[in-house]
């Protein structure tokens, strides 16, 4: 009854709990090898290349090697399967998802007689990420508890200024008690003894994908230097809800039988960026390429909720309290980009190509009018640093067939944790007719990752380890 009457005297309405984290801002900045089934089959090495749809988002300047208008559209399909490690815990989950990863439409112009030859436009959609996953962690611990991470929020608060989205719930649902009550600088302590043995779990459910509009030109001189732009306009949609649960506690004499966290997460976003690039023809054998991208200026919505279930085996038996609806407009910028190619043709029965690629993670920004994101911007400074991603490419011809495989390894983007890599093995087939182009691409990616359930400073990381199978197909049509 005391609990009850000093929550009837807190203020209801939340106040902000900052839901844009470090982890955000790489999320949405990173990318996968998704688009054509061309581009895809070869790690996505394509920035010395040109003549296909997604180069356009990597070195615009490719759109400067259309001879012919293009037509292209890309289905896709795949899964992802995620090994979670944590304590003596190993769990397996995975997610099958279909989207389309391209399409495009060329518009070449007749080869003029001048030294410029020949004025390329076109517009389409190319895919850069996919959200789809689900994650399943678990584990036994008997050094800490998720309502260890409640009680250090809530200390030195008052209870009508506990956040609405954590701390207000495990008070409304009796999973913390006060110690010393002031109203100016009050105590609390876990009804549970967090030494004992208990299971924690966790599931995260995540959906959803980037992808941007693109809007091109590009040219050629003397079919030597080829110069082309991209007007970028990306869209982020993106869907997550995870449910932590302890359970089976080995201390029984709290009677809390068992109790879930839930939080759910949904964000939207609109941008734009600006990419330009060049690529020279040395000679009939060697081509080199270079691209710089503009930070993509991100518009943001965060719809999030939280939720706290809890299980007593007394008379208080279950508890329940959600948070208010929670809303938040802010800006993220993500990071410069520079790329860097090499082609080699091989007496034209088929090609070798690299691409470097160079961003610094560390150079990311959260704003908004509201809130200026300082302590988040400075997590980002010290978390994350410059990343170096290498794609290799190689295609060999036998009329009509193309045989491509790639591989891609892109650089970790955390300053304290150099082996976090992703690796992507790639694998093609396309039939070229002239006017009509069949493409297939298999990629295989590996990549690892950490998790932590609550606060770092009371529970070890998770061990994710994520693999993927992506499957492509290009249907193409020139004229």
């Amino acid at each position: 009854m005391h609990k009850f009457f000093l929550t009837l005297l807190s203020v209801s309405l939340f106040y902000y709990s900052n839901a844009q984290t470090e982890i955000d801002a790489l999320r949405y900045s990173k990318s996968d090898i998704v688009g054509t089934a061309r581009f895809s089959a070869m790690a996505g090495a394509y920035g010395a290349l040109g003549a296909d749809f997604t180069t356009l988002s990597y070195n615009p300047a490719g759109i400067g090697f259309y001879q012919f208008s293009e037509l292209t559209f890309t289905p896709s399909f795949g899964n992802m399967i995620a090994t979670s490690y944590f304590g003596s815990g190993r769990n397996e989950d995975e997610k099958y998802h279909t989207n389309f990863s391209n399409f495009g439409y060329v518009v070449s112009s007749p080869k003029s007689g001048n030294e410029w030859k020949r004025l390329n436009l076109a517009f389409g959609y190319n895919r850069t990420a996919d959200y789809k996953k689900r994650i399943f962690i678990s584990g036994e611990n008997s050094n800490t508890s998720m309502i260890d991470n409640f009680v250090a929020n809530a200390n030195g608060n008052t209870i009508d200024n506990l956040n609405s989205f954590t701390e207000l719930l495990a008070w409304n649902t009796y999973l913390f008690d006060p110690v010393n009550i002031t109203n100016e600088n009050d105590e609390y302590k876990s009804n549970l003894n967090s030494l004992s043995g208990k299971r924690q779990e966790k599931v995260i459910n995540s959906s959803g994908s980037s992808g941007e509009y693109v809007f091109s030109v590009g040219t050629s001189y003397e079919d030597r230097i080829y110069l082309g732009a991209t007007i970028g306009m990306p869209s982020i949609d993106y869907y997550e809800k995870s449910t932590y649960t302890e359970s089976e506690f080995a201390d029984t004499a709290a009677h809390l039988q068992s109790f879930d966290y839930t939080e759910e997460l949904s964000t939207t976003g609109k941008g734009f960026n600006l990419k330009v690039g060049v690529i020279a023809r040395l000679n009939d054998w060697v081509r080199l390429g270079g691209a710089l991208h503009s930070p993509t200026f991100y518009d943001m919505e965060d719809e999030y909720s939280t939720a706290i279930t809890a299980v007593w085996s007394d008379s208080l038996g279950t508890k329940y309290d959600s948070s208010p609806f929670g809303y938040f407009n802010y800006e993220l910028k993500t990071p410069w980009k520079a790329i860097g190619s090499l082609a080699i043709n091989i007496k034209k029965k088929g090609l070798i190509t690299a691409d470097i690629e160079m961003m610094d993670y560390a150079s990311a920004k959260l704003n908004s009018d509201t809130y200026k994101f300082t302590d988040e911007n400075d997590v980002i400074n010290s978390t994350y640093t410059k990343a170096t991603n290498i794609r290799l490419g190689a295609e060999m011809k036998y009329k009509p067939f193309r045989f491509r495989a790639g591989y891609a390894l892109y650089g970790s983007p955390y300053k304290d944790n150099a082996e976090i890599e992703r690796k992507s093995y790639t694998f093609g087939l396309g039939v070229d007719k002239g006017h009509f182009i069949v493409d297939f691409a298999y990629v295989f990616s590996e990549g690892s990752d950490e998790h932590f359930m609550y606060s770092s400073d009371l529970v070890d990381a998770a061990n994710i380890i994520t693999t993927s199978h992506n499957f492509l197909f290009t249907l193409g049509l020139r004229y």
